[in-house]
């Protein structure tokens, strides 16, 4: 042999990691694992599989068959096998038989999908609507539904929440980060308005309960309390503590489904536009000093138009149109217009606006949707995998199994694996 040994650290070996310690939980892996089971097939070796023959053999219809060739218009016999009578004779796959035939045709196939799967069994292989059976097969497959991506279009179509129609009715929370240390801040704080679209920009050193309510109080203080806050599941967000402060605040806190950003748009845009306006601003060597930029950022971002409600956030929020802080000095000698907005008028052109900006973008998103399967209590499921670190390539897209606990309104269930529970937009598995 000539070859040469090449050393190369762990991090950059994942991909083999993978393959030779991919793990699975114990208890499942002894429960299931140990051999492959489905059903009744229980196969260790290939050597244990009966023939075909051997099938056709101990099935009533079959022994029919064999006792009296030319009663059946359809079947015949060739070399001691029911075939059918057709330009290219099939064997015939008795009902004891078609389980074990698909799982060798799919199973220990590569897990081949429906099309060479069924071509491939079509050209040896016959019994009635045996194309459906195997659909049903692969879809229940696991295997299949944990490891396949999937294309085309995805399910579930968009739903609409609970929309606010004034403001401090709705703020959406979220952390943004890590980030340089500047001034002792990694994180930042976003908050917005979900009416008037006015956000808050609080730089806080670490994402815990106990900074993010420091940060809170002040906002607070400033612009009052909401009904609800919309956040995610994050710790932050999740423990007792910041729980607690919400409940003496008098403040109802929601949290959306793990795995769908989306349930928490508003403040997933502005955390984009906000880490987009910070590498336009500042340079390379100044990164440590985001934390100086973050006002200017905020300011700009409440005097400027929204485009869904066609104001800006600072005039649904105050009832006044700011001028730019950078504009103040150059337009210091005109003749200022008078900035009051009416705000009942602006509010109510805002509703308008918001209620066709929601009914144009759920067109835009359901374009590539289609209605999910509905599931009920007690279903199996499985969920999208969004984290796929480690060996990424390889690990199944989906984890699971879950069984559904709990149907939510807007598509959502709460699952359980093993004592876990959680809130989910599952697939069916």
């Amino acid at each position: 042999y000539d070859f040469t040994i090449e050393y190369r650290p762990g991090c950059k070996m994942s991909h083999v990691d993978y393959l030779s310690r991919n793990p699975v939980d114990s208890e499942y892996n002894e429960r299931v694992l140990k051999t492959c089971v489905l059903k009744t097939i229980n196969i260790n070796k290939m050597s244990d599989i009966k023939t075909l023959k051997e099938f056709q053999n101990n099935d009533a219809f079959c022994q029919e068959i064999f006792n009296n060739p030319d009663s059946n218009p359809n079947f015949k016999i060739i070399n001691n096998v029911v075939v059918t009578k057709t330009a290219a004779p099939k064997c015939f796959v008795p009902v004891a038989a078609r389980l074990l035939t698909m799982k060798l045709y799919h199973d220990e196939s590569s897990h081949i999908g429906w099309d060479k799967c069924i071509a491939k069994m079509r050209e040896d292989l016959f019994w009635t609507k045996m194309g459906q059976c195997l659909k049903k097969y692969i879809r229940n497959c696991s295997a299949c539904v944990m490891g396949k991506s999937h294309t085309g279009r995805r399910q579930g179509l968009w739903q609409q929440g609970e929309k606010p129609d004034d403001i401090l009715d709705t703020w959406h929370i979220d952390h943004a980060g890590p980030l340089v240390r500047s001034n002792g801040c990694t994180q930042i704080l976003v908050i917005i308005d979900g009416f008037s679209k006015l956000c808050q920009l609080q730089p806080i050193p670490k994402k815990t309960s106990e900074h993010t309510i420091r940060a809170l109080l002040p906002v607070f203080e400033e612009l009052g309390r909401p009904r609800r806050i919309v956040a995610d599941r994050a710790a932050a967000f999740t423990s007792v503590m910041f729980k607690n402060f919400l409940g003496e605040q008098g403040i109802q806190l929601h949290h959306i489904a793990t795995g769908v950003p989306r349930g928490n748009g508003q403040v997933e845009r502005v955390m984009r536009t906000v880490f987009n306006l910070l590498r336009a601003t500042l340079t390379a060597d100044k990164e440590s000093t985001w934390t100086v930029e973050i006002p200017a950022i905020e300011d700009n971002l409440n005097s400027t138009v929204h485009s869904v409600t066609g104001y800006a956030p600072a005039v649904l929020q105050f009832g006044r149109n700011p001028r730019l802080a950078a504009t103040l000095q150059f337009l210091a000698d005109a003749s200022p217009s008078d900035n009051f907005i009416d705000p009942d008028k602006a509010v109510a052109e805002a509703r308008v606006r918001m209620k066709k900006s929601a009914y144009k973008r759920a067109q835009q998103f359901n374009v590539t949707r289609y209605c999910t399967n509905l599931f009920n209590v007690g279903d199996i499921v499985a969920i999208e995998d969004s984290q796929l670190a480690g060996g990424g390539k390889l690990k199944p897209k989906y984890k699971g199994p879950y069984t559904i606990r709990n149907v939510l309104p807007n598509e959502r269930y709460v699952l359980q694996k093993r004592g876990r529970t959680t809130v989910m937009l599952p697939r069916s598995s």
